[in-house]
């Protein structure tokens, strides 16, 4: 049987301030992470996840214990975590695969390649890969978009949605509860609905949407090409957004072109904008500089666990670390690095704060901050957003 091996790249500071926290096959790009899609399309064949960051794979394992397999001695193909495909190209890869080793491109690009021979240890697997004269093996390439900024989830995710609704039996699970009154509009694309997910009365979503397990849509909230992991809560006005899972944006207020982490808050009137004025080009700053989008519509990218005051107003293409919490009369800065208390020039209170308050918020949803994650967050509140 062959396994799937999904390795992280080396430089993922594009993906940040998500990275900080999860490995890029934890990018949610449609109805499901780029892990679950392709799990979904192998059924059965074990999936392997590696990272050169092992803060961030333990992390990863302790939330989702189970979810993936060891890596074991057997033939392999190996693709870059960070690659969003279809299931049709997908499909075309395992379909290309035979007795010999194979290079997969996208675009052009090398993403992964096929090992008929079995190896005893993923080093052993990564040298053969590295030593592999990729012109001299047969190749297939397939369509598909490499997600080295948060941005780029948004240019896949309409056409995922659709994809991912194509392999579903029912687009409203049984278990979710849609009120009579609440509109679900499709004429643009499927809008799915996973189970024990609420949608209130005169909620108006337009798809395609993708709203995850046990999610509440809350009455009057207006919800466009959205994809919310499991056990969001929503309301206001929300468009082109992903919410990785257990996020709580419950009040009125905008939301445009963003991309949430787990555990985010943000409080009542929050209002984040997707676009400038000169209706330009969109210059965010990163903990490495500034860096252009080449893009118009850039929203809120916020990292696990951050949190926002009432009435908080962030400028177009904000970033945000993991563990902020925001409290500022005026707009805060377009950079907010992790950790930061009230505004960057608070002293921020000791690490044991933090991590009571992630306990208490994440207890409140069954959930527990283990030790692998506690080491992770501690790493970052010690060593900053290297």
């Amino acid at each position: 049987m062959m396994q799937l091996v999904l390795i992280e790249p080396d430089d993922v500071r594009g993906l940040w301030p998500f990275s900080a926290t999860h490995g890029a096959w934890e990018l949610r790009v449609g109805h499901g992470t780029i892990l679950e899609r392709w799990q979904r399309v192998l059924q059965g064949h074990p999936v392997v996840v590696t990272s050169t960051r092992p803060l961030v794979e333990a992390g990863f394992h302790e939330r989702q214990p189970g979810t993936c397999a060891a890596f074991a001695e057997r033939p392999t193909l190996a693709i870059s975590a960070d690659v969003a495909l279809t299931t049709t190209e997908m499909r075309r890869i395992i379909g290309f695969l035979g007795q010999t080793a194979c290079c997969i491109t996208c675009n052009g690009v090398t993403v992964g390649v096929y090992l008929p021979t079995a190896f005893k240890t993923l080093d052993a697997m990564q040298a053969a890969i590295d030593g592999l004269d990729v012109e001299s093996v047969a190749s297939v390439d397939v369509e598909g978009t490499v997600i080295s900024s948060m941005w780029q989830v948004h240019d896949v995710m309409a056409k995922l949605i659709r994809d991912d609704a194509g392999y579903l039996d029912k687009h409203i699970h049984p278990t979710a509860r849609v009120h009579q009154m609440a509109v679900i509009d499709t004429r643009n694309g499927p809008v799915l609905i996973d189970a024990e997910a609420v949608v209130e009365p005169l909620a108006v979503i337009y798809g395609p949407a993708s709203i995850g397990r046990g999610c509440l849509v809350k009455a009057h909230s207006s919800l466009r090409t959205v994809a919310l992991g499991p056990v969001c809560k929503v309301a206001g006005e929300i468009d082109t957004v992903v919410l990785q899972g257990y996020a709580s944006k419950q009040h009125d207020g905008f939301l445009g072109n963003a991309y949430l982490g787990e555990w985010t808050n943000l409080g009542a009137g929050t209002i984040a904008s997707n676009l400038l004025n000169t209706y330009g080009n969109v210059i965010v700053n990163t903990p490495w500089g500034r860096l252009s989008t080449e893009r118009m519509f850039v929203g809120l990218m916020m990292g696990d666990h951050s949190k926002t005051a009432i009435g908080t107003l962030f400028t177009t293409g904000t970033l945000v670390g993991v563990g902020a919490n925001i409290v500022v009369s005026s707009f805060p800065p377009q950079l907010i690095r992790s950790f930061v208390w009230k505004d960057p020039s608070t002293p921020r209170p000791a690490l044991a704060k933090y991590l009571a308050t992630a306990r208490l918020v994440m207890q409140r949803r069954q959930q527990e901050l283990g030790p692998a994650m506690t080491k992770l967050l501690t790493s970052i509140y010690v060593d900053g957003d290297a």
